[in-house]
């Protein structure tokens, strides 16, 4: 849609204003709050409506110190937890040094937000775009997230699911025991 200029003395239509309401943006789809939790299942947000999506983690607290967060893809109701999912970050803590981790082939995919210290703290948040989630293909996402690890450290990266799978949802869990809270919202990339 072409982008239109208005004038001094023209008038704002509603069908003006409905036009540039509808057509930018992040959509809202649901969101949540989790407490004390060792697991949360997101089903048939992700739909044929948005190609592209955006989950968003913040207030992010592990009961148990030395945790990250996992993410794994879901379809109809059934976690993938295939060896398929391959991830990577850069990294800097607050005071100085490198704060890097990947690994491949994996049945999740961390999100960059470990907690090394200070449970029941909040540590962590996370933004998340996942990448043609309903095309039967590779799904991919790129990460931005906080954590603390001796101070706070911050990642960008990224990881795919590698095989040719359409999802409609996700699964976060904790790595070890412990539970984990935290605030969740997810949006649609609207197209147009």
């Amino acid at each position: 849609m072409a982008v239109k200029t208005f004038t001094t003395g023209e008038v704002l239509t509603a069908a003006d204003t409905n036009t540039y309401l509808n057509n930018g943006g992040l959509v809202y789809i649901t969101s949540g709050t989790q407490s004390g939790t060792t697991a949360l299942n997101v089903d048939g947000c992700f739909t044929s409506t948005y190609q592209n999506y955006r989950i968003i983690l913040n207030a992010i607290q592990v009961s148990t110190a030395a945790r990250a967060l996992r993410l794994q893809f879901r379809a109809g109701g059934v976690t993938n937890a295939n060896t398929f999912y391959d991830y990577a970050y850069n990294g800097y803590r607050a005071n100085g040094t490198t704060n890097n981790t990947g690994l491949a082939a994996q049945s999740f995919a961390e999100i960059g937000t470990y907690i090394d210290t200070f449970a029941n703290a909040t540590l962590g948040a996370c933004t998340i775009d996942v990448l043609n989630p309903q095309v039967t293909d590779r799904t991919m996402s790129l990460v931005i997230a906080q954590g603390y690890e001796g101070a706070y450290a911050y990642r960008s990266g990224g990881f795919v699911q590698g095989e040719a799978v359409s999802f409609d949802g996700f699964r976060i869990t904790l790595s070890g025991t412990g539970n984990v809270g935290f605030n969740y919202t997810v949006y649609g990339y609207r197209k147009a």
